[in-house]
């Protein structure tokens, strides 16, 4: 939600290769101008815009915490209707999980992930909490794992 979400990774020289760009969700981080309600379509919508305008066809999405809410919310309410489309994600899928996230249990993660056709890898990170690319030791994973994911399935 907030660009600073991502300031390791954008430190990290495993990542130099690769153009990133940091975006902050509306009325998080640096965000300003915009006082009325919002949803996680109004920032997914912008985000694609912004890909558009820069000319951008080809890009990997990251994502944590907050990027998967709306969803999350939706799987509350209407469970099947959203599982059942996971079969329908055809793009390479790299999930990351905290073994300690106490939001979200990590063997849930694995079932709907395990419906992804091309999930190139499921993790649990050992003593991962919910923000692996915030904490230690998910950052470290986070690190190794996807500029490997990038280069595999570019």
């Amino acid at each position: 939600m907030d660009s600073r979400f991502f300031d390791r990774q954008f430190k990290d020289l495993r990542y130099s290769p690769y153009n990133l760009i940091s975006i902050d969700a509306h009325d998080h981080g640096e965000t300003t101008g915009r006082d009325e309600e919002f949803t996680f379509w109004d920032t997914a919508s912008d985000s694609l815009q912004l890909l558009t305008k820069l000319g951008l066809d080809q890009f990997y999405v990251l994502g944590t915490t907050q990027e998967g809410y709306d969803p999350a919310l939706n799987c509350l309410f209407n469970r099947d209707a959203t599982d059942d489309k996971l079969d329908e994600i055809n793009i390479p899928a790299l999930v990351l999980h905290g073994a300690d996230d106490r939001m979200f249990p990590a063997q849930d993660a694995k079932e709907w992930s395990s419906k992804l056709p091309k999930l190139w890898k499921f993790e649990i990170v050992e003593r991962g909490v919910h923000q692996l690319s915030l904490t230690e030791p998910g950052d470290e994973v986070v690190a190794q794992l996807i500029p490997q994911f990038i280069k595999e399935t570019l």
